[in-house]
């Protein structure tokens, strides 16, 4: 009777032993998943999906900044706004109006260029008016940067 339940312990300790092996095997594939490094770098990526995804139904089409002046100078723009530290301007085509096949354009210019922005959009105002928007950084940001060393 005791070479049998040497014989049960042995297959109860082969099967444990079997048991842990396919655990670990399971955990070096699963260990990926269930590790935070994974799931910061899935949210990541979702986030920026998302994002595409999202601001994609009101973007303007990129143009040439000529193109738009060309349009301010013909009073075919609706509205505009210049927006200062990213150095773009946003114009609005009235009806019927497209550059690009687009009603609604942008374009980047370069520092001393905002002037004869200025001036073209004061000569020839758009119906609905135009106007400069200064963008904030957020203060969490400002205090960010202000610890960071450069």
């Amino acid at each position: 009777m005791t070479d049998e339940i040497k014989k049960e312990k042995k297959k109860k300790v082969v099967k444990t032993v079997a048991k842990r092996g396919e655990k670990k095997a399971a955990t070096k594939a699963g260990r990926i998943f269930r590790g935070p490094l994974f799931w910061i770098v899935f949210a990541i990526i979702a986030v920026s999906v998302f994002g595409q995804i999202s601001g994609a139904g009101s973007a303007y089409t990129k143009v040439n900044t000529s193109q738009i002046l060309d349009a301010i100078a013909q009073s075919e723009v609706n509205s505009a706004t210049v927006i200062d530290k990213d150095q773009i301007i946003r114009v609005e085509l009235k009806p019927g109006r497209t550059i690009n096949g687009a009603s609604k354009v942008e374009a980047s210019y370069v520092v001393r260029q905002e002037p004869t922005i200025v001036d073209a959009l004061s000569a020839n105002p758009p119906l609905r008016g135009w106007n400069i928007e200064v963008p904030k950084t957020p203060l969490i940001l400002s205090f960010l940067f202000s610890l960071a060393p450069i």
